[in-house]
């Protein structure tokens, strides 16, 4: 399988540049979109790969010969965060990712809620607008079809009579070009609706914005804080600190590294098939005993 290939191609190129003797990796930890089967490292589902019942870590450790972990992207995301984000001493947060995709990783008293099937946290594929545009997944209406960075752009290239790339949309929202701005503007109260209401569902409190769709700026993002303090029940978006975060794309890798952290120190007592989410004392002692198996 060429993902397989191009994975194990990968690693094993970063394992010669950065010159690590073998004997010190610990594992490796893989980030996907889609419905992860955590405990077999099995995709059962991913829209944007177009995949069904991919297995992912067992190839993955026969061809490399290595611990090989696997798990959704986002809720990776949400584990960065809470072990070097602004998650520290948080325990109900949402990490939520803007793109492409848009993603939820909800964490509940500390620990990481994946649901019955690995399936929580697909934010994106909630039915907003039954009949609306056709989504990736192959339903009609989904959040991700209307406010998902190929939603923005498909509506601005139809105003502009072209097909706008992603650099060309954050340059026309950088250059305040009207109807852009109003497009993002619109995406933006959408979205923030949507979250308003899963924050009256949860009530965290903390809320991290993150992923490619940052780069859009105050224009899209302005919506959705409003959305959250203004829309929510009770005012329980005004408890609620919101986050910016403005990783590049280098927070899906870390995401990913936290996986092996993850299983490789899991704390005794701690159930081995969900994410353990620690105290920051408890991310202290890892922290120390990862420095002391470095190069």
């Amino acid at each position: 399988m060429a993902a397989i290939e191009a994975i194990e191609r990968e690693t094993r190129k970063v394992l010669r540049t950065s010159k690590v003797v073998p004997s010190k990796v610990l594992g490796v930890g893989v980030g996907l979109s889609g419905v992860i089967e955590t405990g077999t490292g099995v995709c059962k589902f991913s829209h944007l790969l177009q995949w069904n019942d991919v297995e992912i870590a067992g190839p993955l450790r026969d061809r490399l010969g290595l611990p090989v972990w696997v798990e959704n992207d986002v809720n990776t995301l949400a584990v960065a965060e809470k072990w070097a984000g602004d998650a520290l001493v948080a325990s109900d947060f949402l990490t939520l990712t803007v793109g492409r995709g848009i993603g939820l990783g909800i964490v509940v008293n500390r620990s990481l809620y994946r649901g019955a099937h690995g399936a929580s946290g697909e934010f994106g594929h909630m039915i907003v607008e039954p009949g609306g545009p056709r989504c990736e997944c192959g339903r009609f209406g989904c959040l991700e079809a209307l406010v998902g960075e190929g939603a923005i752009r498909r509506r601005v290239s139809e105003r502009k009579g072209h097909d706008v790339s992603r650099d060309e949309l954050r340059l026309l929202v950088e250059m305040q070009d009207t109807e852009t701005v109003g497009v993002v503007e619109s995406a933006g109260r959408k979205l923030g609706m949507a979250v308003a209401n899963v924050v009256t569902l949860l009530n965290p409190e903390l809320l991290i914005i993150c992923g490619e769709g940052t780069a859009l700026g105050a224009v899209f993002l302005d919506p959705i804080v409003a959305a959250v303090h203004d829309q929510t029940f009770a005012d329980l978006g005004n408890d609620v600190d919101v986050k910016i975060q403005t990783w590049g794309d280098e927070a899906w890798a870390v995401g990913a590294a936290t996986l092996v952290l993850r299983e490789l120190f899991n704390l005794p007592g701690a159930d081995y098939r969900s994410p353990a989410i620690w105290h920051r004392d408890q991310v202290d002692v890892v922290a120390r005993e990862v420095e002391s198996r470095r190069v």
